[in-house]
């Protein structure tokens, strides 16, 4: 009840002494507790934002978290998304999102999901760009001869440039 967005710790956002204004938000008699409230003191973001945001359609934010999971990604008026891993890239698996994005780095995305009720909006990465897999299906079939560049060497074969994303595999038999 601090503020609408995610922050890991209130000294984030507060200090000790400040001057601040709450709203009373529940009053327990049981516990004599009350139950307040800053972020309500100003609009809720998803109210009106939300409705202009539209599945399948791409949008420019910036990373503004990264867990083991995904990055968040501040898309506009403090509302985010995330990507999860698995939407981070097409041809990396289970990469963590520090290895692909970096903090407060702009990016494009794409939506996947909103689900209003959870409050939750999934987003993709790499579904901005074409699928690599895609593409060389098209570029190559089976049987042709492609003229490449060893990338490395190893005890079972050798891996071959395929495309700039992608390497394949020689096996030493």
């Amino acid at each position: 009840d601090i503020i609408w967005g995610k922050i890991n710790h209130p000294s984030e956002i507060l200090k000790l002494g400040k001057e601040i204004e709450v709203k009373v938000l529940k009053y327990s008699e049981d516990t004599n507790r009350l139950s307040l409230g800053i972020k309500q003191l100003t609009p809720d973001p998803w109210e009106g934002t939300i409705d202009k945001l539209k599945k399948g359609e791409k949008y420019q934010g910036n990373v503004s978290n990264m867990t083991d999971y995904g990055a968040f990604v501040n898309l506009e008026n403090n509302i985010e998304g995330l990507i999860h891993n698995q939407d981070l890239s097409w041809t990396k698996k289970n990469v963590h999102a520090s290895k692909i994005l970096s903090l407060q780095e702009k990016v494009e995305v794409i939506i996947l999901d909103i689900d209003k009720e959870k409050r939750r909006i999934s987003l993709g990465l790499k579904q901005c760009k074409r699928n690599p897999w895609e593409e060389i299906t098209e570029e190559h079939k089976v049987g042709d001869v492609i003229d490449t560049s060893i990338v490395n060497i190893v005890d079972f074969g050798i891996f071959i440039k395929i495309s700039n994303e992608i390497d394949g595999m020689v096996h030493i038999s």
